[in-house]
């Protein structure tokens, strides 16, 4: 897994609408998560990766000490814990977050179950998952995916459940694969985070080259603010979306270039519309790799005329130094509301080494300068490292954070 890790980049203020509440069954959401753990143990225990392909769950990732004549889980039981410290100088305190996540997964003949819970005590406000009980400011315990996908052929599947909008980034943004800290700024601030619906999806590879697909529709779950960044809620939406992307043959020139492209359709609940879509590229070379995305959203659109739009990119490079050390670049730009200049127009540029002596553990440090005046909207919706809670119109000048993460990545036998 360390010569081969996949990486990517938070969202202020996104839609200003009506709340669409719709309550999730919270009770229901958890025992279908944990179904296969009750489902008995007489199922074939699946012998591939934890997750789903995009997953940081690896089978070269396991601990060593299972026994494959001896006892093994009814499940399929990995995950990881990890620490991250947070500041910066002459904004505001030093913070730390504990998190730790658990992948549950179950394979029976064509049928694959996979759920993923998330525990952590960050105070950033997102869109990711359903919250198992009333989320405290210093704790949340959500069910962030469960999923049943039904395997026809490598290249047509379909899943159904409550699942990551699939953007690169939100699809590989586990702590124990990516080589950066702090995630982009575009991540989860354009495309939704999450949506519950159904999927239909499939990869397909040539002698040289192949393409994969997914297409898929639902509700729409993503974190709003609500002007003046006084109260937050969980908009929901009724949405459409393809994606599709080319694994591009290269005659060698390349090791891998895959090219993205992504399309998005909202419904408001007041006859205005959102479009969107996205730009990704991921290309390597021997010890080198280039990850980027560029996402756009037009906003509010009514009588073919829109009323705002948001957008931004990010390009990070990373090159392995040794076998288990990597340095990393990535520079942000994002424009997340074009009615406002300045506050909303942000860029960053971040500089890391992440370095794993083992492949179960990750260590990862880094310095970000941002390089624009802010304007925060909500509770927790910091751009920079150690940012919490400000208040909602507080001016921040241009400054320097220093973060580090300690990652710790487990699979049961």
């Amino acid at each position: 897994m360390a010569d081969d890790i996949f990486t990517h980049t938070a969202k202020p203020p996104a839609r200003f609408r009506k709340n669409c509440r719709v309550r999730p069954l919270r009770l229901a959401s958890a025992l279908l998560a944990l179904w296969p753990a009750i489902g008995g143990s007489t199922w074939a225990q699946d012998s591939s990766p934890t997750a789903a392909p995009t997953s940081p769950v690896a089978g070269d990732s396991a601990p060593p000490g299972g026994d494959k004549d001896g006892y093994k889980f009814p499940v399929d039981l990995a995950g990881y814990v990890g620490f991250r410290y947070l500041t910066s100088p002459g904004q505001i305190d030093a913070h730390s977050e504990y998190s730790g996540s658990i992948f549950v997964s179950k394979t029976l003949k064509r049928f694959r179950f996979h759920s993923e819970f998330n525990i952590s005590n960050a105070s950033q406000y997102d869109g990711e998952g359903i919250d198992l009980y009333h989320p405290r400011p210093d704790l949340k315990v959500k069910l962030d995916s469960a999923t049943l996908t039904y395997n026809f052929r490598d290249w047509l599947q379909l899943a159904a459940g409550f699942e990551f909008v699939p953007t690169y980034w939100r699809m590989h943004r586990y702590q124990s694969t990516t080589l950066t800290v702090e995630d982009p700024i575009i991540d989860q601030r354009v495309f939704p985070t999450a949506f519950k619906g159904a999927m239909l999806k499939g990869d397909r590879y040539f002698e040289h080259g192949g393409f994969s697909y997914e297409l898929y529709g639902g509700e729409s779950q993503q974190a709003e603010y609500l002007p003046g960044g006084q109260s937050t809620f969980i908009s929901r939406e009724p949405m459409l979306a393809a994606k599709f992307v080319a694994h591009v043959p290269t005659g060698g020139l390349l090791d891998s270039c895959d090219i993205g492209f992504h399309r998005m359709h909202l419904a408001s609940g007041d006859g205005s519309r959102d479009e969107l879509y996205g730009l990704e590229a991921r290309v390597e070379k021997g010890r080198v790799e280039l990850l980027s995305e560029f996402a756009h959203a037009s906003m509010n659109i009514s009588n073919g005329i829109r009323n705002f739009f948001q957008q931004g990119y990010y390009v990070q490079g990373s090159y392995r130094l040794v076998r288990n050390l990597y340095a990393v670049a990535r520079t942000d730009h994002a424009n997340l509301d074009s009615r406002f200049e300045g506050p909303n127009d942000l860029a960053t540029l971040l500089l890391g080494l992440t370095y794993r002596p083992v492949p179960a553990l990750s260590l990862k440090a880094e310095a970000s300068h941002d390089q624009t005046p802010h304007r925060f909207e909500g509770p927790g919706t910091g751009l920079l490292p150690g940012v919490g809670m400000l208040p909602p119109t507080a001016q921040q000048p241009s400054a320097t954070g220093v973060s580090i993460a300690i990652v710790y990545f487990f699979h049961l036998p």
